[in-house]
């Protein structure tokens, strides 16, 4: 990449400059408090398969041979794990896998239709709630216009750079060729890395494009003048 490319780029990640909001942790503390999922570990194989848990959005879309009887765009599984449905009312379907509601809502409408055909799809929670990700999150911290819960989106992927860009971009006074990212593992303690975002190398160094897994925490420290 060229000196004009890293010049731009290093413009978005400064969007809203207003100053430095954290500090550094303190040593060997834990950052942040979310250990992804039970394993730690975040695959994109796992991420695309999560369970429904309350606050999720779900596409609900119900077939018969004669016609479409329900299309919901947009249907939000309520705190007790339920979602209200057309001709079925409230129907449970928090802790399933998709597959596992989809055959839940066959039988609640087989009820009333001849051999329904049911498809269940996660929609994107573009309200600004990350906390009901479906496909998880991670925190951004230090300096950065807006520190806090970042959602990973359906495509599972997120790497540093579109981390911090969704955390509103750094601030002014950000280090950011050490930006360190902390990691939860099973067996306990954190995984720490450390990268260079204006390094596009590729050399034995991790830069920007350095891939997320939900539960990491991504901190920006404060550059020393």
């Amino acid at each position: 990449m060229n000196s004009v490319n890293k010049i731009l780029l290093f413009t978005v990640l400064l969007v809203g400059l207003v100053g430095c909001r954290s500090g550094s942790p303190r040593g060997g503390e834990e950052i942040g408090g979310f250990t992804g999922g039970p394993d730690g570990s975040g695959r994109t194989s796992e991420l695309s398969a999560p369970a429904i848990r309350p606050g999720h959005l779900l596409k609900v879309k119900v077939l018969t041979n004669r016609a479409v009887e329900v299309d919901l765009e947009s249907g939000r599984v309520k705190d007790d794990g339920t979602i209200s449905l057309p001709l079925v009312g409230d129907v449970r379907v928090g802790n399933l896998g998709l597959k596992e509601a989809e055959k839940s809502l066959v039988a609640e409408y087989s009820k009333f239709l001849k051999e329904p055909q049911v498809t269940l799809e996660f929609v994107f929670d573009r309200s600004g709630d990350s906390s009901v990700s479906p496909w998880g999150q991670v925190t951004v911290i230090g300096c950065v216009k807006k520190p806090g819960p970042v959602p990973i989106p359906p495509t599972g992927e997120l790497n540093v750079i579109g981390a911090i860009q969704l955390a509103g971009g750094l601030d002014l006074g950000a280090k950011s060729k050490d930006v360190r990212v902390s990691r939860s593992q099973a067996q306990g303690g954190n995984q720490e890395f450390t990268v260079n975002i204006l390094d596009f190398s590729g050399g034995s160094r991790l830069t920007g494009q350095f891939p997320l897994k939900r539960g990491d925490t991504v901190f920006v420290p404060e550059g020393l003048f």
